[in-house]
């Protein structure tokens, strides 16, 4: 393994005083992703969503659903990598937008994932679907991969994916929307490349392997995870199964099996509840359901531009409506369903409003398995375990939260004793694909026009609407605004937003710092 872990002085018997644990053994990790699922495209989040979520719901049914769960980025790169290492994107060299066609890894080689530290406790790992995180290509004459994937030698195998970073086994496409346009095993494209496709319908320009086809894709990723699931729970080794799934994301391409339920869109989410039914019966049937903690997520927010009703897919908070989209600082863009369940340690048909972010399942997954680890790791995760599993925290998991939109906008959330949440965005627009789009205003600088700042205390304005720096802000406005600037830059210089109140895993019960 290329990088070292600190096994913890404590074992999962030991865990067990603490979470009520199914088994003598950790228990197996499934954690599912959708592409753009808007938090008013999941009936137990919206009942008028226009899509059927019966699956997504069983999940809510049986375990925990946040309605303050937030991606680390409002789009899709980013979000990837923060669940992975459990860490901002914006750390890295990708500081706006998502990597493009055939750039190299995002991952350094002696980042830590998730998967290479529970690889080191004991669990097989596989993941299935869309990678987007980069790789390194072999090209025919020696120079950078085009964007086009012209120069690219598809027959080599690429480094940096999914296999050199902690997981046994891959299979996926990649992007669906970027080439090549072929399926993946392990280092390996499959298939033979015979000719370009794209150009339209949001698909990049690039190679395409004969018989590959888009509407395929989460067929066939689905398929392969439950069998990755046969195979290892047959074994009764732990196992973690990371499944990307490529929808709602356009091109909208739902397969022909899926019923009429609406529209194309409303059918392409049907196909993503299609695949956490085929995953949940998977486990159900090899007897591993009550052994196995599922995570289900969005990687940001959807897209209104491919949504049955643009004014639903948002979402909403106590009735309101959110403000904006994927892409987009304000909450649409970010705020996303997230859903738990563990039969042997969460609450069945629970609810929290806690602030969390995807960024905290490596946290988590490290409590879960007995892992301590040191500083330089995980350096924006908090471990979820204690909500998960009911424990009354007396103050909030974090004493802050950062956000990220497409074109590099920041943003920095605080609650205060009177239970207000407050919004600082370093834009005075969206920062996303919504206009007005705004200009990002760098942290860092010294703040003289508020007007280029947005503040809202979400508490009582959910929807953004009343910018509290629009008209001259008071002297207590202005003393908060100051406060949450400088803790962000503090988050950015000191490179971890982690504090010491995160929980891991101990057996007395006891609360203990991680580093």
């Amino acid at each position: 393994m290329k990088r070292v872990f600190v096994i913890a002085a404590l074992v999962w018997e030991a865990v067990c005083h603490q979470v009520p644990c199914p088994a003598e053994a950790p228990p197996n990790i499934v954690y599912i992703l959708a592409d753009d699922l808007g938090l008013g495209d999941v009936r137990s989040y919206t009942p008028q969503s226009p899509a059927p979520t019966p699956n997504i719901d069983r999940i809510a049914v049986g375990g925990m659903r946040f309605t303050n769960a937030h991606s680390p980025s409002a789009v899709c790169t980013p979000t990837r990598y923060g669940i992975l290492t459990g860490r901002y994107a914006w750390r890295t060299r990708l500081k706006a937008g998502v990597l493009q066609p055939y750039e190299p890894r995002l991952i350094d080689p002696q980042r830590a994932t998730v998967a290479e530290m529970l690889h080191e406790q004991g669990y097989t790992t596989a993941a299935f679907g869309k990678w987007h995180l980069g790789m390194d290509w072999s090209t025919t004459d020696g120079h950078a991969p085009r964007r086009d994937g012209q120069n690219v030698d598809h027959r080599h195998a690429f480094a940096g994916g999914p296999t050199d970073n902690g997981f046994e086994t891959y299979f996926g496409d990649g992007a669906i929307n970027f080439p090549p346009y072929a399926f993946m095993e392990d280092k390996r494209v499959q298939g033979t490349m015979t000719g370009s496709f794209g150009g339209s319908g949001g698909n990049r320009v690039g190679p395409i392997a004969e018989g590959y086809a888009q509407v395929d894709s989460l067929p066939l990723v689905t398929n392969r995870a439950v069998q990755a699931i046969t195979d290892r729970a047959a074994t009764g080794a732990p196992f973690f199964i990371y499944l990307a799934l490529s929808a709602p994301h356009s091109p909208i391409v739902p397969p022909d099996f899926i019923p009429d339920v609406g529209t194309e869109y409303d059918r392409f989410i049907a196909t993503v509840d299609w695949s956490v039914g085929q995953i949940l019966d998977a486990l159900e049937a090899q007897g591993v359901l009550h052994d196995t903690i599922v995570f289900f997520g969005s990687d940001n927010g959807a897209d209104k531009a491919f949504a049955t009703s643009d004014s639903i897919t948002p979402g909403f908070v106590d009735g309101t409506p959110l403000r904006g989209q994927k892409g987009d600082i304000w909450e649409a863009g970010h705020r996303i369903p997230f859903i738990v369940q563990w039969s042997g340690g969460i609450p069945t048909s629970s609810t929290s409003n806690e602030y969390v972010e995807l960024v905290d399942f490596f946290a988590t997954a490290a409590a879960i398995a007995g892992y301590k680890w040191s500083p330089n790791v995980a350096e924006d995760s908090y471990n979820l375990l204690p909500i998960l599993t009911g424990r009354h925290l007396d103050e909030p998991l974090r004493e802050a939260g950062v956000n990220h939109s497409h074109n590099g906008t920041f943003a920095i959330r605080q609650f205060d004793d009177a239970a207000n949440e407050w919004k600082l965005i370093f834009s005075d627009g969206s920062g996303g694909f919504t206009r007005p789009k705004g200009h990002c205003v760098d942290p860092n600088s010294s703040l003289r026009d508020w007007t280029q700042l947005q503040l809202y205390n979400l508490a009582t304005d959910p929807g953004e609407q009343n910018n509290l720096l629009e008209q001259s802000p008071s002297p207590q406005i202005v003393q908060r605004v100051r406060r949450m600037q400088a803790l962000l830059q503090e988050y950015i210089a000191s490179g971890r937003s982690f504090r010491d109140r995160a929980v891991v895993a101990s057996g007395d019960g006891v609360i203990e710092a991680r580093d």
